[in-house]
């Protein structure tokens, strides 16, 4: 990853490469047939994961254009400088130690998304990021029984005979009616 750090134009590459991966895994996301709602929800998970990284490159990408800094302007400036030639295969010259140094190196963010494809292959199995209860279906229902629970062992709600007695169907009415408070 030397290299990478050594040149601010590689890290526009790298960055523009970045969003593009995300735009195609987020295409493949859409166009994906889930095969049931589990698949459906982790989807829209990684669908939203594939977002938020899109955008932190984006504004990566912004404030390196910007070029506070005029490090584009100087690199840009090195590179077509009287020594262009000089500059270029030096800079082929510690790619190739570089990777002559680390036979092995894979480019981190090609396995990456290679792995994510194999996830969505395998059809999400077992890398659901919500824990939903049984009764839940994974969301196609709302189980708010841990609510009831919690709000029958509010003190004011156990001291009040009104609502000491209340069911968990009357307390989803309760509930069901909140925009009748306003």
């Amino acid at each position: 990853l030397q290299i990478i750090m050594d040149s601010i134009l590689e890290s526009f590459r790298i960055l523009h490469e970045e969003r593009e991966k995300l735009l195609d895994e987020m295409v493949q996301e859409l166009v994906y047939k889930k095969k049931n709602s589990r698949c459906e929800i982790y989807s829209g998970h990684m669908f939203k994961r594939h977002l938020s990284r899109y955008m932190r490159c984006s504004e990566k990408l912004v404030e390196m254009y910007e070029d506070k800094d005029d490090l584009k302007k100087e690199e840009v400036s090195v590179i077509s400088g009287a020594n262009e030639f000089a500059e270029f295969y030096g800079r082929i010259r510690n790619a190739k130690e570089f990777h002559r140094k680390n036979p092995n190196f894979v480019d981190t963010l090609v396995s990456e998304f290679e792995e994510l494809k194999k996830s969505r292959e395998k059809n999400y199995e077992d890398d659901l990021p919500v824990d939903f209860t049984d009764e839940e279906l994974y969301g196609r229902f709302l189980d708010l029984h841990s609510l009831y629970q919690q709000f029958m062992n509010i003190e004011n709600i156990k001291n009040n005979e009104t609502f000491n007695r209340l069911t968990y169907l009357e307390y989803l009415n309760i509930v069901d009616r909140m925009y009748d408070l306003s």
